[in-house]
Order: C-alpha cells, then sequence, then structure tokens
C-alpha cells in the first residue's frame, strides 16, 4: 500500500516540473521574441534617412560690399539641424544682393550677411579700397565747385596763419602731404598752402560719382541745384585726420580744379605774407618765400 503511494507522488513530482519546464520554456521563447522585434526597430530607426534642408553655400570667399554672381554660390541639401535659422534656401534669393559681412568659401549665405543691392546711388559703395569719403565746405564764388561734377580732380588748398617763432614752418608729412602748415588763430591768415593735390572729388553736394563699385575713371553729372556749399572727396586716413584739423582751425578752405588727365603733384611750398618776388621772378609774378627753419621744440 505504502509503495503504491510512493510511486504515485513520484509520477507527480516528475509531472510538476515538466510543467515548470515547459513553462520556463515559453517564457524564453516570448523573451527572446521580445528582443529579437527590439533589435529590429532598432536596425530600422538607425538606418531611417536624415531629414535635409536645401541651403545656399559660398564656392568662394567673398567680402564686404561684392554683388554675389551666380558662379560663386551652390545649393547643398544638408541635415536640418546644421542649416542657420537664417539660412538662404533658394540661390535667387541670394544671386544679385551684395555681402554686408565676410562669407568665407564653403559657409552658408544667411540673410543676416547679406543686403540688397541699393536702389538708389551709394556714396558707401564709391569710396575707393582703403580710403575715406571727407566733406570740406567750399564757397562757389571763391572756387570753380559750381562748374565741378562729380569724378573731378582737385588739389586743396588753405590760408592760414604764420606768425609768431613759427611763420613759415613747415612739417613733412606722409606722402602725397607735402606740406602740413601751423595751424595757429585764425584771426588775420598769412599764407596759403597746398594741403592736398590730385584728389578725387566723389561728390558736390549729394550728387555722388557714378559707378558701383568704385571706378576711377567715372564721370557725374553737375547737380541741378546750382548752390554748392560742400564737397566730398576721396582721401586716405591719414589726409582726413589733416583736414579735420584744417578745416576747424584754418581761416579758408578752398579748392583748385585740375584738368583732365592731369595726375602731376609737383612739390610745392606756401606762399607767406608778405609776397615776395624773387630775382629770377617776371614781373607782375609772385614768388614764395623760401621755408624757415623749424622751430626748436
Amino acid at each position: 500500500m505504502q509503495g503504491s503511494l510512493s510511486a504515485g507522488a513520484g509520477s507527480a513530482s516528475r509531472s510538476s516540473e515538466r510543467r515548470l519546464l515547459l513553462l520556463a520554456l515559453v517564457f524564453g521563447l516570448a523573451a527572446a521574441g521580445l528582443i529579437v522585434v527590439y533589435l529590429r526597430q532598432l536596425e530600422a530607426r538607425n538606418q531611417a534617412p536624415i531629414p535635409t534642408v536645401p541651403v545656399v553655400v559660398a564656392k568662394e570667399d567673398m567680402a564686404p560690399g561684392t554683388t554675389i554672381a551666380p558662379n560663386m554660390v551652390e545649393l547643398r541639401a544638408l541635415p536640418e539641424s546644421a542649416v542657420g535659422r537664417d539660412g538662404v534656401s533658394r540661390l535667387d534669393q541670394a544671386v544679385g544682393r551684395v555681402v554686408r559681412y565676410p562669407v568665407a568659401r564653403g559657409e552658408q549665405v544667411g540673410n543676416l550677411r547679406l543686403i540688397d543691392a541699393p536702389a538708389v546711388r551709394t556714396l558707401s559703395f564709391q569710396i575707393p579700397a582703403g580710403m575715406r569719403g571727407f566733406t570740406i565746405p567750399v564757397n562757389q564764388t571763391k572756387s570753380p565747385a559750381a562748374l565741378m561734377a562729380p569724378g573731378d580732380w582737385v588739389d586743396v588748398l588753405a590760408t592760414v596763419e604764420v606768425k609768431g617763432p613759427q611763420a613759415g614752418s613747415l612739417l613733412q608729412g606722409p606722402p602725397n602731404m607735402p606740406f602740413i602748415p601751423w595751424f595757429g588763430d585764425a584771426g588775420e591768415p598769412h599764407g596759403a598752402s597746398t594741403l592736398l593735390q590730385n584728389v578725387q572729388v566723389l561728390a558736390v553736394q549729394k550728387a555722388p560719382v557714378e559707378g558701383v563699385p568704385y571706378e576711377p575713371a567715372a564721370r557725374g553729372a553737375p547737380p541741378k541745384d546750382g548752390t554748392i556749399t560742400y564737397l566730398t572727396l576721396a582721401v586716405t586716413p591719414d589726409q582726413a585726420q589733416m583736414l579735420t584739423l584744417a578745416v576747424e582751425r584754418s581761416k579758408t578752405i578752398t579748392v583748385a580744379l585740375r584738368p583732365f588727365g592731369d595726375d602731376e603733384t609737383p612739390e610745392l611750398s606756401p606762399f607767406l605774407e608778405p609776397i615776395r618776388l624773387p630775382s629770377s621772378a617776371a614781373p607782375g609774378t609772385a614768388g614764395s618765400v623760401p621755408p624757415q627753419p623749424q622751430p626748436q621744440p
């Protein structure tokens, strides 16, 4: 009797173990299946194409003031995350516009770096590289200003006071500025000096020279308004500093119109009061006083 009970208990135990093994196998297969599904989804996600958007890219370095031509830019497809917010997405949105800030080769072209080509003539686009536009006052009854057109070339002269211990003294300046006279008290002028030679007129009143970009041979039309009170000249930064002092301290500033095509810059000495005639000068002609020794510091 007891043997029969022991055999039945053993059979039930083995059956229970088989069921547990079967359940473990089922759960194992299910887990393996889930892992396979997850790995396939992960693989599919990694193989999905990255979204791209078109953007205009520079094919060459472009300096400020450059008008973009079709051969200077190209359209590329870049990842959306790599494109700037102001990126230009079409070539026609860039071609014909003007570069405001430098753009390097291979760099995206953004709207913030471009400006529309000026609809009207803008003087800043016509100033030569390395030069400055400087405005001087003129008196059209005491100068040929009313007969000038933008693009003409002039010499700039000033009347100055040269009295006291510095009378007749001259300071040697940078190239193209042979003489910088002493601008003392502007009470009574005692001399006249040519400050600059062969300087181009960029604008007469508000009428600028023709041509974008700047073209030295260009010449504009005289302004319709016959009242001329100021001229804008193309000068170097050093010349601009000297003219600032001259306009502020000299008695008068005026210009002499140069003949067309004359670019000579002879060395000139200022005329000082009293004007003396050199011994070799013909009657009725005036000569310049030889430069006096420089004052001691």
